[in-house]
This record gives C-alpha cells, sequence and structure tokens, in this order.
C-alpha cells in the first residue's frame, strides 16, 4: 500500500512485522478548478461512518472565492467542534490563475445515531453560495483502542452501518486503519464466507481522535452483498504491516 508512504523516523529503527486483525463484532482530494469557472463552494465529510468517541473533519472548499474567514458552522444536534484549520492553494497554469481556500472543522459527537450535517449558506459578492447537507453515521463501539493495540502503533477495525440485511443487499463496509508509525503496509484481506465482496477503494490519509489519542487513519471502503439467508459473520479482517518497534510481532483483534 504505497499510498502509506514512509515516516523518516523508521528509517532509523529495526522494524518488526505485524498482523493486525478485527472482527465485526466488534485527503480529501480535490481538483483545482481555473478562475475562468464558476465560483465555488463545496463541503465534504472525511468519513461518513465512524465509532462513538472519534472525530470526523469536515471540509469546506472555496474555489475562486474568499469569505474573509473561516464560515460559522450552524449548530449540529449531537456534535461538538474541537477545531478548525485553514490552507490555501494559488498556482498559474498555462496562464491561468486558479485559486482554492480550504477550512477544516473538527467534529466529535456525543451520540450514536445518525447526524445530518446541515446546508452551509454564505453570501460573497452579492451572490449565495450553498452546499447540500451532509450524512454521518455515528456507531455505538469501543470509545478506546482494542487492549492489544495499547501500545499505540496501530490497529484496524470494521464499520458497518447495519448488521440486519436482505439477501442481495449491498452493505457499505468499511476497514479502517489506525496508526502512529508504520511502513510495508499492505491491503486488508477479508474473511466473508457466504458475502460478495465489492472492489475496495482507499481513502485518506487524514487524522482522526481517539480516546482523547490522535492517529493517523486510512480507509478501506467496499461493499458486501449475501448470497445467503441466515446468520453471517463477517470478519476477521487482516493487515500486513510493519511497525518501528524490534521483536513486536503481535496480533491485534477486533
Amino acid at each position: 500500500m504505497r499510498e502509506l508512504g514512509n515516516n523518516p523516523k523508521q528509517g532509523r529503527a529495526r522494524s518488526a512485522s505485524v498482523l493486525i486483525r478485527a472482527l465485526v463484532c466488534g485527503l480529501v482530494v480535490w481538483v483545482n478548478s481555473s478562475l475562468s469557472a464558476a465560483p465555488s463552494l463545496t463541503a465534504s465529510l472525511d468519513r461518513n461512518i465512524i465509532s462513538l468517541g472519534e472525530s470526523a473533519t469536515l471540509t469546506l472548499v472555496f474555489e475562486g472565492l474568499n469569505p474573509g474567514g473561516a464560515p460559522a458552522l450552524p449548530a449540529i444536534a449531537g456534535i461538538t467542534v474541537a477545531g478548525t484549520g485553514q490552507s490555501s492553494e494559488f498556482t498559474i497554469v498555462n496562464g491561468q490563475a486558479e485559486s482554492k481556500l480550504s477550512f477544516t472543522y473538527t467534529l466529535i459527537p456525543s451520540q450514536a445515531g445518525d447526524i445530518t450535517i446541515p446546508t452551509m449558506r454564505t453570501r460573497i459578492n452579492n451572490r449565495d453560495f450553498t452546499t447540500p447537507p451532509l450524512k454521518l453515521k455515528v456507531v455505538a463501539g469501543a470509545e478506546a483502542p482494542p487492549q492489544e493495540a495499547a501500545n499505540k502503533y496501530a490497529f484496524l477495525k470494521l464499520l458497518l452501518p447495519k448488521t440486519n440485511i436482505f439477501v442481495g443487499e449491498a452493505l457499505p463496509l468499511d476497514m479502517a486503519l489506525y496508526f502512529t508509525e508504520i511502513r510495508d503496509a499492505h491491503q486488508p484481506q477479508l474473511e466473508s464466507p457466504g458475502f460478495t465482496v465489492g472492489k475496495m477503494q482507499q481513502q485518506g490519509p487524514t487524522r482522526t481522535r481517539v480516546a482523547n489519542q490522535v492517529f493517523n487513519l486510512v480507509t478501506f471502503k467496499t461493499y458486501v452483498s449475501p448470497v445467503r439467508s441466515g446468520s453471517l459473520q463477517i470478519g476477521p479482517a487482516t493487515m500486513q504491516l510493519s511497525v518501528p518497534k524490534p521483536n513486536a510481532r503481535r496480533t491485534i483483534s477486533r
């Protein structure tokens, strides 16, 4: 999984192969737009399913616009805004200027359930700009990393929006890798007898907070669809990677 990259510190320490395991029982990428195109405002969540006790990141992107500061978010039931950030880009491509101004908001849910991020509205240069509402699902789960991941190097989690579905129904599934320092990571492997599994897509890396600890996060998104009725188990999921700690082979389970 080359997208994760290498940490320079890891090059100075011996790495130990680690197999991390998860049981279901438990950058945002922006496309630059030139100023010749219509100015725009977009909103996006870094992921749409999280566990209670974690944070999600909401990003507002102004292309060809300057709101004059970070817009104030409307009140969101069940959400606390824990922090904000700002970044900007300005480039000239083939003589055409391109600008983008981004604002990020760290959202921490206080309860499990479905949360709606309401429409964002702002008025710039006598024009109104709006974004569609966004959906965030917060699932109940442990508010701390699994006990086996207490070393804070890495752990893997499966996230499902629900556990009761029909034969043939497509169920979104996230395999979330939380880590501080790793390298040589491969794509996760999911045991799913009784299911067909869709194509896997990697999202991230981004950062999230779990039980007052900040982790890097890469999410592998796919879907599963049951081919028969009855009680079926999804998982475990396994992932091979290395961490910068000698003699640290162990299994992390969830």
